[in-house]
């Protein structure tokens, strides 16, 4: 019985995290199936994420001679980081960035959070059965939302990338889909290596920090949807005639300036 609540408590964030973003697609959500089996492939990229670490990175930072000071940033940025983060980008692009459901920049997050969230369950159950209930809560505040965070910046720039041209802009959104999500990752496994006082510290600042731009992510996102409604704009839309400021939508008079909506429409008949 308390290897099942421990399962629970292990993968209950991960799922509450999924359904959360799920329902944050405000126009065109995805087929659950589909959703479904990116989080499930996350989850099994735990298999080659170990594997590299075993076959490959343990001894390559043998022959490189990695210990002491350069233990925790290799242990953070390379066998973590790098590895997890690379093998969720494998998932998404095989499972679902190449559907024809993915038609929206949101849902890059959705996928990408998917594959994270999958992988962060499995990896959570793993700590949790071994250390206990207080491991479980702990991680739930922290290493869960940062897999779910990590996800939708990760989303955030294969959205960019499925729906940008051809040339360096696709190039670029594909690198930073990768790099931003192991620079923050990274980061934030070092802080919980390190042991010096001020690294835990550092983890307010951080998690603010990732918390934020997977906020404007989201935004950004919804904003630039071929499925978002039109914004209505008072008169023709545009600047102000009288001082150029952006007219709210639906304002009868320029916030800055004062000018009646009707006002400007003259002035620009006049002109």
């Amino acid at each position: 019985m308390l290897y099942l609540q421990l399962v629970v408590l292990a993968v209950a964030p991960a799922i509450f995290l999924l359904v959360y973003l799920y329902y944050r697609d405000r126009y065109e959500r995805e087929p659950h199936g589909l959703v479904v089996r990116t989080f499930f492939f996350g989850a099994l990229m735990a298999v080659p994420v170990v594997a590299v670490n075993l076959a490959v990175l343990q001894p390559l930072a043998e022959l490189l001679g990695i210990a002491g000071s350069w233990k925790a940033p290799w242990e953070a940025f390379i066998s973590a980081a790098l590895v997890e983060e690379f093998f969720k980008l494998v998932a998404v692009y095989l499972v679902a960035y190449r559907n024809p459901n993915f038609n929206e920049p949101y849902d890059g997050i959705v996928y990408a959070a998917a594959a994270s969230l999958g992988f962060a369950a499995l990896e959570n159950v793993l700590y949790v059965i071994e250390g206990g209930m207080s491991t479980g809560f702990v991680r739930a505040i922290l290493s869960v939302p940062g897999h779910a965070i990590w996800g939708i910046m990760m989303g955030y720039y294969l959205g960019k990338a499925k729906f940008t041209g051809p040339g360096w802009g696709k190039v670029v959104s594909w690198l930073a889909a990768l790099a931003l999500p192991v620079l923050l990752h990274g980061l934030f496994d070092l802080f919980n290596l390190v042991h010096y006082e001020i690294a835990f510290y550092l983890l307010f600042p951080l998690f603010a920090y990732m918390w934020y731009r997977a906020v404007e992510g989201i935004r950004d996102s919804h904003r630039v949807s071929p499925f978002a409604p039109p914004v209505a704009r008072p008169g023709f839309g545009g600047p102000c005639g009288g001082c150029g400021a952006t007219l709210v939508s639906g304002a009868n008079f320029c916030h800055h300036c004062g000018l009646p909506v009707q006002g400007r429409r003259a002035a620009d008949t006049a002109q």
